[in-house]
């Protein structure tokens, strides 16, 4: 049940940041999903230094997934109740630039 829920939060904050206005010109799609994955770790990081410090309260999904619906819920309401939402292009060569970084990475550490 921790993982559905956790799961959800993912999907929920994770949509919430990637959604959120950022400028009114259309945006790289590739740029913003490195963005908002790297974003989200360091958010995920954050809070669990701070759950660490509450000594009844346990470092698991589904904190971790109640805590991301909270947030992605707050980012979903700013989103709606403002009417902005970021508008995104997907390039081809970026893609495939992406998929080569990615290779030459997992290349380089075998």
């Amino acid at each position: 049940m921790g993982l559905v829920i956790y799961l959800i939060g993912l999907v929920a904050l994770y949509t919430g940041i990637f959604g959120v206005h950022k400028s009114n010109e259309k945006q790289n799609a590739v740029i913003y999903l490195v963005f908002t994955a790297v974003l989200f770790m360091i958010i995920q990081s954050v809070e669990a230094g701070i759950i660490n410090l509450i000594p009844f309260i346990k470092i698991n999904a589904a904190t971790f997934g109640g805590l991301h619906i909270l947030e992605g819920a707050v980012l979903w309401y700013f989103i709606i109740s403002r009417k902005k939402r970021q508008e995104y292009f997907f390039d081809l060569m970026d893609e495939i630039q992406e998929l080569e970084g990615w290779e030459t990475m997992i290349n380089s550490c075998m």
